[in-house]
């Protein structure tokens, strides 16, 4: 019953896998369709802009923060009630240095939501930008009052962004300690999982991971996050290996009946392989890809939802690896899907870790620049984009000085050792050998 136009909107944002989860890439051609269906309707440009706000680099858009501007600016103009875009707007302000403009929409957004759950967090960004130490302190000392979504968010964003991890773990202290909704708890555990493990603390992550088992939507979450910890994120090994004789037993089971036990069978599948795969172990591989494509082959609803796609197509990239196979097609299938930019809902969502198999394939046939592209593709997102973001700056960091590009690469060096400036003590090692190779590529003498 509702008009072409209002089903333009309501196709967009349920996507087109509706009712799995689609991709952003499917989302944004939706939203530029509802653009034209009613140009007059802020939440089109809004939800386009939001996009290439926060995964333009992914789509492989060069100019992802105008086309951002331009939407967030047209929303604001047709809606001045609307506060989301003013709130992107500033942050835009902020990532260009554009003092003026951080000023001008603070005050905007102050006009429009000075007491929503994110205004604490933009007073913070413009405070943080504009180098107003008076306004930080005055901030800080509203940290107890404030907020869980804007605490999490500082704590993000400062790892994302800005010079010093002080920021960051100033949040944290106070996130640690909040009690919230089960939905709260498991962002912030999250946030804070990804703080301990971009800093190089394995220990204080596995501890926030075995809380995880309080809130976990998924059985065997917390499990499969331990695996991919230890795989591509210097997480603990020990527990690694513990996690694996659990899950292996039902990974291994006969397939379980549709649902949330065998999605959760199926993504139990997913980590298992890698690790076998990563370990060498290919006995079991081509049975798990026989599993995927089995549903894969039926209709719906048993079809795959986007991410168990991306858990074959990166079963079958790292089968192609194992066996030493030059054969692109499996790393082209497993990058197609991750240009269609999966919407990450979990903390064990293997769309976040495909970029690296990318990289190492592209590595090993010789292509240094397709591999560092592939590490450039990390989310500008302040929950999803720091997770793995150690691992990616410190990849980066090594192939662009591989490539050539020293700049770059002495950029992802000190945004590296920023995370790592307290590590626990099995990874100081590595961050004072960063330090003197970062040294070397500055032409300063190492430090002693």
């Amino acid at each position: 019953r509702l008009s072409p136009r209002d089903r333009t909107l309501l196709e967009a944002w349920a996507g087109p896998r509706y009712p799995e989860t689609s991709g952003w890439a499917e989302h944004l051609r939706m939203w530029e369709l509802a653009i034209e269906a009613a140009p007059e309707r802020p939440e089109p440009w809004y939800e386009s802009g939001d996009i290439y706000f926060h995964y333009g680099s992914l789509l492989g858009v060069t100019d992802l923060l105008d086309r951002a501007e331009a939407r967030f600016l047209r929303a604001s103009e047709l809606d001045p009630t609307f506060a989301a875009p003013v709130g992107h707007l500033l942050e835009l302000a902020a990532i260009r240095g554009d003092t003026a403009g951080i000023r001008s929409f603070r005050e905007a957004y102050a006009a429009v939501d000075s007491a929503g759950e994110t205004a604490s967090y933009l007073e913070w960004r413009a405070a943080i930008a504009l180098g107003d130490e008076a306004g930080l302190e005055a901030i800080h000392e509203t940290y107890p009052r404030m907020d869980g979504a804007s605490l999490n968010r500082i704590m993000g964003i400062a790892q994302l962004y800005d010079t010093t991890l002080a920021e960051a773990e100033i949040a944290a202290s106070f996130l640690t300690h909040r009690t919230g909704t089960t939905t709260e708890r498991r962002e912030w555990l999250l946030g804070l999982h990804s703080l301990a493990l971009n800093g190089g603390r394995p220990q204080e992550a596995l501890r926030l991971i075995q809380d995880w088992t309080e809130v976990e939507e998924s059985p065997g979450e917390s499990l499969r996050i331990l695996l991919l910890d230890a795989l591509y994120w210097d997480g603990d090994r020990g527990a690694a290996e513990q996690a694996v004789g659990l899950l292996e037993s039902r990974a291994d089971a006969p397939l379980a009946p549709a649902g949330g036990p065998r999605e959760a069978q199926l993504a139990d599948i997913c980590v298992v392989e890698q690790w076998r795969l990563w370990h060498g172990d290919t006995s079991t591989a081509r049975t798990s890809l026989d599993r995927f494509r089995d549903l894969d082959a039926r209709t719906a609803p048993e079809s795959l939802s986007l991410r168990q796609e991306v858990c074959a197509a990166t079963i079958e990239a790292l089968l192609a690896r194992a066996e030493d196979r030059s054969d692109a097609d499996a790393i082209q299938r497993l990058e197609e899907l991750l240009f269609l930019v999966p919407n990450v809902e979990t903390g064990d969502d293997p769309s976040l870790v495909g970029s690296f198999i990318v990289a190492d394939w592209r590595e090993a046939q010789g292509d240094i620049p397709g591999a560092l592209a592939a590490m450039r593709r990390w989310h500008n997102h302040w929950f999803t984009g720091v997770r793995y973001l150690s691992t990616y700056l410190r990849e980066e960091g090594r192939l662009a000085d591989l490539a050539g590009e020293q700049e770059e690469a002495i950029q992802a060096y000190r945004h590296y050792l920023m995370l790592r400036s307290d590590p626990e003590p099995e990874w100081i090692a590595d961050r004072d050998s960063s330090r003197a190779r970062l040294s070397l590529m500055a032409g300063q003498d190492p430090p002693g």
